[in-house]
């Protein structure tokens, strides 16, 4: 179900930082994990590590279910929905499916 609209601003992975310091003062003033969580992540060992600034644009006023986005905005089923990139047209499409006003948006 998508309920909102996100820009990425930045990704990094994990050698983009020197230490686990370096990371948690990146991390610490706008993550939505405790340093003990974000501490455990970056020691997890895990390959796929990575750090997402995004922000937070909107909310739908309705909600788009799955269906709708690959049945009539074209999304690619084995895509992951979290983060995707989109067309304009798939954007705007998505952004007329939850009801979202697109005076919000600035080409």
């Amino acid at each position: 179900v998508a309920t909102s609209i996100a820009v990425v601003e930045e990704v990094k992975v994990k050698t983009d930082f020197a230490d686990v310091s370096d990371y948690l003062n990146y991390c610490k003033d706008y993550s939505v994990f405790n340093q003990e969580e974000l501490t455990g992540y970056f020691n997890s060992g895990t390959s796929r590590f990575f750090v997402i600034k995004m922000t937070y644009n909107a909310a739908f006023a309705k909600r788009v279910n799955r269906a709708k986005l690959l049945d009539q905005v074209g999304l690619d089923p084995n895509a992951y929905f979290g983060f995707l990139q989109l067309t304009d047209v798939q954007f705007k499409h998505i952004l007329d499916l939850g009801g979202v006003s697109e005076s919000i948006i600035v080409d």
